[in-house]
């Protein structure tokens, strides 16, 4: 199955088998689809993420960890956090725990959130990668590979058993600037 598939799947909330009818259609316009659907899902909500992300930005980190893993769904944490100000975020992720972090993880857009992405700490994407392999979503950890720092990408692929490489490596386009990095950091 297409990795892009997936990625669309778990943007809508549904299995990829309940995905129909889009097995033929080239990669980078299932990209672009993706890219569309999570604008108009999330578009109406921008100005309240906006405002939850400038909220948190002006409160004490230990309160906001605790109010927002206690009640904040991960996909709504996803897109607070991809609005969050680098040193906010990286303040946050030490004091939230791992499996959060993994479930916000699989639900933030790799591409809206870089910046909050790369303010991460490399031990820590170290040991979301580790829970993220744990739970098998290798497709996840593979929309990263482009996103993180060298020393992220790393810290990742340290935690990597034989079978998790090789998990990562079907949704990993042929030639991409992904399966370079991935292959260059594993020699």
């Amino acid at each position: 199955m297409n990795p892009q598939i997936v990625r669309i799947a778990r943007l809508l909330g549904v299995a990829p088998t309940d995905v129909q009818g889009l097995d033929g259609v080239p990669t980078p316009e299932l990209r672009e689809l993706h890219d569309q659907i999570s604008t108009a899902l999330f578009a109406g909500g921008h100005k309240r993420f906006a405002g939850m992300a400038t909220l948190a930005g002006s409160l004490p980190g230990p309160a906001v960890a605790k109010i927002a893993e206690r009640f904040l769904p991960a996909f709504l944490a996803a897109r607070v956090a991809e609005l969050l100000e680098p040193d906010k975020a990286r303040d946050l992720v030490r004091r939230v725990s791992v499996g959060y972090l993994a479930d916000i993880a699989s639900a933030l857009d790799p591409v809206r959130s870089r910046p909050v992405v790369q303010a991460i700490p490399a031990p820590r994407i170290g040991e979301v990668a580790r829970e993220l392999f744990a739970r098998g979503e290798h497709g996840v950890v593979a929309e990263f590979v482009t996103v993180v720092d060298d020393d992220g990408l790393a810290a990742a692929l340290a935690v990597a058993q034989p079978d998790d490489l090789v998990g990562i490596e079907p949704y990993l386009e042929y030639g991409s600037e992904a399966q370079r990095r991935v292959r260059a950091a594993t020699g």
